[in-house]
């Protein structure tokens, strides 16, 4: 199985974005709505501004919108040349227990040991829908280009932490600057995320000490859909290697895996939401699908 299809969400799948250039808004007073017509982005939890012109794209699993400015053309040689296009990107993830303080460390901790390059050049406490959030904002290089980058975190209903991050080459933060507070302040939770839970079934049982966030796991798997199909497979040679509850792996994984022992085969039915969410994987895993992965645990380090 290629390791890009079990990779996760929230912050670590930030980091792959982080790319491209990331965005983060610095918190300003929202604008009047006045000047322009605005189109609103409704999605079943929360709604967004999207500026006139920009698009919603197919977006990335675990992404649930990315819109970017698909008319854009970049002065800077190094920017054009890889294609890149400003964005704006939403994503949720739970906060597993965390406070905002804890979950703000930990997400700090993810950004510096991604390996993206990011400096964080300014950080700071905002509200965002009368709720509280969290702003950072970095400066990265990427194949010669230059890019700003700003990530939001907004503290939503119980568990819930969302996620927007903005990404624009360096020489275009001055064009956009009153155009990216007007889409962060519009951001709004509308509901409140209903429970999912993932099914568990052990089929063979295991020996010595569960799995604990933390450990490094080496297991063989079978992912299908609910109709059977198989969309990928790792059950020979060399294993897949991942760190339990770091986000190397799609939520589903890291807490359907907890307490596994080595030996230990079991059946995990993931809900879409635990999953790839209603993007999927292209050519792989449809929108909204239910995941059943058969995993055996071979090595607990």
């Amino acid at each position: 199985m290629q390791k890009n299809l079990i990779i996760f969400i929230g912050i670590i799948l930030f980091l792959i974005l982080i790319a491209f250039g990331l965005y983060f808004f610095q918190g300003k007073e929202e604008t009047q709505e006045q000047e322009k017509e605005k189109n609103i982005l409704n999605k079943e939890y929360y709604s967004i501004e999207v500026p006139e012109g920009w698009e919603e794209t197919r977006g990335v699993p675990g992404i649930s919108a990315m819109i970017a400015n698909l008319n854009e053309e970049n002065a800077d040689p190094a920017v054009a040349k890889i294609g890149f296009k400003s964005y704006f990107a939403v994503a949720y993830e739970g906060s597993k227990e965390r406070n905002m303080q804890e979950f703000i460390d930990y997400s700090k901790e993810q950004l510096e040991q991604g390996g993206t390059g990011i400096t964080i050049t300014s950080e700071e406490e905002i509200t965002i829908d009368s709720r509280e959030a969290y702003l950072m904002q970095g400066e990265l290089e990427q194949q010669g280009a230059k890019f700003k980058a700003f990530i939001v975190i907004i503290k939503g209903n119980g568990d819930d932490m969302w996620f927007i991050t903005f990404n624009t080459a360096f020489d275009n933060w001055q064009r956009y600057d009153d155009l990216f507070y007007e889409i962060i302040n519009s951001f709004k939770i509308l509901a409140e995320r209903e429970e999912v839970k993932i099914d568990v079934t052990i089929i063979e049982q295991g020996q010595g000490q569960g799995a604990e966030p933390g450990d490094k796991l080496s297991v063989y798997y079978t992912g299908e859909l609910e109709d059977g199909t198989q969309f990928n497979a790792r059950t020979e040679g060399e294993p897949f290697v991942f760190t339990l509850g770091q986000g190397e792996v799609i939520q589903g994984w890291d807490d359907g895996l907890i307490g596994m022992k080595k030996g230990e085969k079991r059946k995990l039915t993931i809900p879409p939401e635990l999953g790839y969410g209603e993007q999927g994987m292209p050519g792989a895993i449809p929108g909204n699908a239910v995941l059943i992965f058969t995993i055996e645990l071979l090595e607990i380090e």
